[in-house]
C-alpha cells in the first residue's frame, strides 16, 4: 500500500510557506511549491522542508540548506572551473570565455535555481551535466543531464559531421549506418569526403578517390601513401590530423613531424 502524502499546505518552514504540490522528482520525492517571505516562489522536496534543512529560497547566505548534496558539489565544480585560473580545467572553461547564466550565478539564490532546474529536468544519481553546445554557457537552455558515454560523444575533440541539417559525432553516424563505431573515421582516413562517409551504405564503394598534386605530379592518396612506404591510409590519416597537403605527401614515414 502506497504511503499517504502528508499535506503541508499552509505550513510554515522558516521563511517558507507551502502552497501546493508541484509534482515529483526523478526519484519520486514529493515537490512543494512554496512562497518565501522575500516574495520569491520556488519548488523544494518535502523532505527538506520537514527536516528543516531548507528554510528559504536562498535569499540569505547559507539559507538554501543544500550544501551537503551532490548537486551542490556539481554546482560548485562548475563555478570553480569557470572562475578559478588555478583549476586544471580552467583553460577549457573560463579561459575560453564560457560563463554561467545570471539565474544560476546569484549568490545563494543561484544554487536554489540550479537545484530546482536539475530536479525538474531529468537529474538522477549517475548522470552528469552536459552543455549541448560545447562553446555555449551554462544555462537551462543549453544544459542537460546525460550519461558519461553521451558526454564523451559531445566533447570538443570528438569529430562532428553535419549532413542534411543533422549534426552527429562520427561514431553516431557510424552506428546509424549499421557499422562499427569507427566506420566513418576509417572512411575519412581513406580520403572519403564527409558526405560520402556518412551517407554511403555499408558495402558500397566510392568511384573517385581524392587526389593531390605535388611538385607537378598528381596521385591518389593511396598512391602517395605507397610512395612513402606506408599503409593505403597513411596520407589520409595525416590530413585528418590537420597536416598540410604538401607535408602529408612528402614527409618521410616514421620521421618525427615538425610543422614547417
Amino acid at each position: 500500500m502506497a504511503k499517504p502524502i502528508k499535506d503541508l499546505t499552509g505550513q510554515v518552514f522558516g521563511k517558507l510557506t507551502a502552497v501546493e504540490i508541484a509534482g515529483r522528482s526523478e526519484k519520486g520525492s514529493i515537490l512543494w511549491l512554496c512562497n518565501c517571505e522575500c516574495g520569491n516562489t520556488y519548488t523544494v522536496a518535502s523532505a527538506y522542508l520537514v527536516r528543516g534543512s531548507t528554510k528559504s529560497c536562498g535569499c540569505y547566505r547559507g539559507g538554501h540548506g543544500l550544501s551537503g548534496t551532490k548537486l551542490y558539489q556539481v554546482y560548485n565544480n562548475i563555478l570553480t572551473r569557470l572562475n578559478n585560473p588555478n583549476h586544471p580545467q580552467y583553460k577549457d572553461y573560463g579561459g575560453r570565455g564560457i560563463s554561467i547564466c545570471d539565474e544560476w550565478a546569484k549568490p545563494g539564490e543561484g544554487m536554489v535555481n540550479f537545484y530546482n532546474w536539475a530536479v525538474n529536468n531529468g537529474y538522477k544519481e549517475g548522470l552528469t551535466i552536459d552543455r549541448e553546445d560545447v562553446n555555449g554557457d551554462y544555462s537551462p537552455e543549453n544544459c542537460r543531464w546525460v550519461t558519461m558515454k553521451d558526454q564523451c560523444d559531445n566533447r570538443r575533440s570528438t569529430r562532428r559531421i553535419t549532413y542534411k541539417g543533422e549534426t552527429k559525432s562520427a561514431k553516431a553516424w557510424s552506428l546509424s549506418l549499421g557499422g562499427s563505431s569507427d566506420l566513418v573515421i576509417g572512411r575519412l582516413k581513406l580520403g572519403w569526403s564527409e558526405e560520402e562517409a556518412v551517407s554511403t551504405p555499408i558495402g558500397a564503394t566510392i568511384s573517385k578517390e581524392r587526389c593531390i598534386t605535388y611538385n607537378g605530379e598528381t596521385l591518389t592518396l593511396s598512391q602517395w601513401s605507397a610512395r612513402l612506404g606506408g599503409s593505403p591510409s597513411l596520407v589520409a590519416s595525416r590530413l585528418l590530423n590537420d597536416m598540410p597537403e604538401e607535408d602529408a605527401v612528402s614527409w618521410p614515414k616514421g620521421k618525427h613531424y615538425r610543422k614547417k
